[in-house]
């Protein structure tokens, strides 16, 4: 049998995306992921994954693509005629 090392607390969650500062200008957090907890040097860690998006805009379809020298943002136009 194992013993928890941590609890959540049933009225609310640990983290929301609210509560962390994006990696970057210009991004927001959508949503936190399989969070993990663990022991380690007397302390309890808690990782975290984070997924970020661009700041949406009204009528606008925005996402990052990662290319060889970084991340760009590519912004579309709703009504665009791709």
């Amino acid at each position: 049998m194992t013993t928890a090392i941590a609890e959540r607390f049933v009225q609310n969650p640990i983290l929301a995306p609210k509560d962390l500062q994006p990696s970057r200008a210009g991004l927001e957090i959508a949503c936190l992921l399989n969070p993990g907890v663990f022991t380690f040097q007397n302390k309890t860690w808690l990782l975290i994954r984070v997924a970020e998006r661009p700041q949406q805009k009204p009528g606008v379809i925005s996402f990052p693509v990662l290319k060889e020298g970084g991340i760009e943002m590519i912004e579309i136009q709703e009504n665009h005629p791709i």
